[in-house]
């Protein structure tokens, strides 16, 4: 057994089992232990397996690499893509395939989550954000105003990113980006992942 398939089975402290069976998620050979599992720690990897699992179309327990940082933000974290291109690293096998498996992903986003890091900002620090942008105090952006921002200032969104995210943000109806609203959506929880050691 390798490191990191041991890794994977035991938890980060070695004594606190995970669980790969989630949704379907465990792989063959791998039997399930009996010792006791965190209720906090259940609910964490259905977290993750819930959100890697929509991504795993061909149901191979792996996703394409071009889909882990949605995968990460989807669980609430927020990560640069130098930080997200050092999750890819980690998650991938040592010969790049393209793909990256749950057995891999699941450990290091557990770590993750732990030790609350890429956090997204809260609700009030978004909207606070938004408010600089909203000159004139609308309670909503121009969506192709804030689309130019975000793809060529900062750390610079892809179009593709950006049409990702407008999708949830922007009414339809009226071409405007509700700033409260979507920080409501975009923000995680802050009790979401508290998970004891």
């Amino acid at each position: 057994m390798s490191k990191g398939e041991e890794h994977s089975k035991t938890g980060d402290e070695g004594n606190v089992p995970v669980v790969d069976d989630l949704m379907g998620l465990q792989q063959p050979g791998n039997a399930p232990s009996d010792q006791p599992i965190h209720p906090e720690l259940v609910k964490l990897h259905f977290s993750i397996a819930s959100v890697f699992k929509i991504f795993d179309s061909e149901d191979r327990n792996q996703v394409e690499v071009s889909e882990l940082g949605t995968i990460v933000r989807g669980l609430g974290c927020c990560p640069s893509e130098e930080d997200l291109r050092d999750i890819i690293l980690e998650c991938e096998e040592e010969e790049s395939t393209g793909y990256i498996k749950y057995e891999r992903f699941e450990p290091v986003m557990t770590r993750i989550l732990k030790q609350r890091k890429y956090m997204s900002a809260s609700v009030d620090e978004l909207v606070e954000a938004y408010k600089v942008l909203d000159e004139k105090g609308d309670g909503f952006l121009d969506p192709d105003v804030f689309a130019e921002l975000l793809t060529s200032k900062g750390e610079m969104f892809s179009e593709e990113e950006v049409h990702e995210m407008f999708g949830t943000a922007v009414d339809i109806h009226e071409n405007r980006l509700y700033y409260e609203e979507h920080a409501i959506i975009t923000a995680l929880d802050e009790n979401l992942y508290l998970v004891k050691d």
